[in-house]
């Protein structure tokens, strides 16, 4: 067999154990009280699973309803929480460490009886930048976002630490690959619910499939006491092979990415924010005697830029004269044509700082990404970096365009 045809042999048995796996899924749901009939599952692009509807379903009408008995969620033990006891209240993620457990115990049972639900789950989470190797990270350049993936991977090891410190028997059981492994399943696909007026975290099987939209979403979602179980309700008409889509809730592209290996391509006050530190250079009048630090760091979006950075650098670059009539307060208004001058210079020297630190300009960028295949995570590092930098050109030209008008 040549290496093309054994290629080609081992995706379309992939692809044919996919759809066994798939099939005993639905059929284990059906058989145990889930209602979803009218919905099937595709892979679209890049192999991502994604549910439509086969065929036009009404509004306020149930899509899909997932009985008690198919829910995991933080209410079920397994011997490592039962061994911790009281110890893992001293955790603020004890309601998803509860869960991970749970799976780590039981997905190596082969009676156990969410194995139909287990053998659908991803066997990888490469999407994640906790899991990009050092290449892919790289493209992020001097982003912000590197020292924030830094420190959650670093979370989570040491939590993997502190869980194997108190139980011995965890660490011989459970490695730090199966560890990532679990709790990303967790991390990615479990919903907040309101059961018997108790929050509980859960993992819903089949709902976790449905992808997130930063758009109106045509269906909404929760836990009825009433039937014991979660139900997904059309909220609008939903056209016959519509993808349904849920809302992962209204976030900045950098948790979209860390939470979920993704990020929006659309502007929203939401999606497009970054980071603008502030290094004030020694101590001046404004420093020692105004209500602001040394060192700041400030979220800015393209809707509020200046009047975040605007107030700041008035009152950063104050005389003595202008300090009399606006000392300990930030300047929200215009103090002089010099004073708003020298305010704009200073947001442009900042913004120039920070586009210098990168390893690589806009274009470069622009070109780059052409070339690389869309969705991938070297995709996605060099698309969020792009963004990143048209949010910092913006606020540039913005400044450049403005100045003029204050020079005397």
């Amino acid at each position: 067999m040549s290496l093309e045809t054994e290629f080609y042999s081992n995706k379309t048995k992939e692809v044919t154990d996919d759809e066994s796996k798939f099939s005993s899924f639905k059929k284990w749901l059906a058989e145990n009280g889930a209602i979803f009939k009218d919905l099937y599952i595709k892979n679209d692009f890049n192999h991502e699973r994604s549910v439509y509807t086969n065929k036009s379903i009404d509004s306020n009408t149930v899509i899909m309803f997932i009985p008690e008995k198919l829910i995991i969620t933080d209410e079920y033990d397994s011997n490592f929480s039962l061994e911790l006891q009281d110890k893992i209240n001293m955790f603020n993620d004890k309601e998803k460490l509860k869960i991970v457990f749970y799976i780590l115990e039981t997905i190596v049972d082969k009676n156990n009886f969410f194995q139909p639900y287990y053998r659908i789950l991803p066997k990888h989470y490469s999407h994640l930048p906790i899991f990009w190797d050092k290449c892919t990270l790289n493209l992020l350049e001097n982003s912000k976002l590197l020292k924030k993936i830094e420190i959650i991977k670093k979370q989570l090891v040491q939590r993997y630490h502190e869980v194997s410190d108190l139980l011995h028997s965890f660490k011989s059981a459970v490695d730090i690959n199966d560890w990532l492994w679990a709790y990303s399943v967790v991390n990615t696909r479990a919903f907040g619910i309101r059961k018997n007026d108790k929050e509980h975290t859960a993992l819903v099987p089949f709902a976790d499939m449905l992808n997130h939209s930063g758009e109106s979403c045509a269906c909404s979602w929760g836990y009825s006491n009433l039937n014991n179980g979660f139900y997904i309700n059309s909220v609008a008409t939903v056209k016959q092979h519509m993808q349904l889509f849920n809302t992962y809730g209204k976030k900045s592209n950098e948790s979209y990415l860390i939470a979920y290996g993704f990020i929006l391509q659309k502007y929203s006050h939401f999606t497009d924010r970054i980071y603008i530190d502030f290094e004030f250079p020694g101590y001046s009048l404004m420093i020692q005697k105004c209500l602001i630090n040394r060192n700041q760091s400030f979220i800015v979006t393209r809707d509020n830029f200046m009047d975040i950075l605007l107030p700041i650098m008035r009152t950063f670059n104050i005389n003595e004269d202008e300090f009399e009539l606006y000392q300990h307060k930030l300047c929200n208004s215009i103090i002089s044509k010099r004073n708003e001058l020298a305010a704009l210079k200073s947001i442009s020297t900042i913004i120039k700082t920070i586009l210098s630190r990168y390893s690589k300009t806009y274009c470069e960028n622009i070109h780059t990404v052409k070339q690389m295949k869309q969705f991938s995570n070297e995709w996605t590092a060099v698309k969020y970096i792009i963004k990143e930098k048209e949010m910092l050109l913006m606020i540039k030209k913005y400044v450049e365009i403005v100045m003029p008008l204050y020079i005397v």
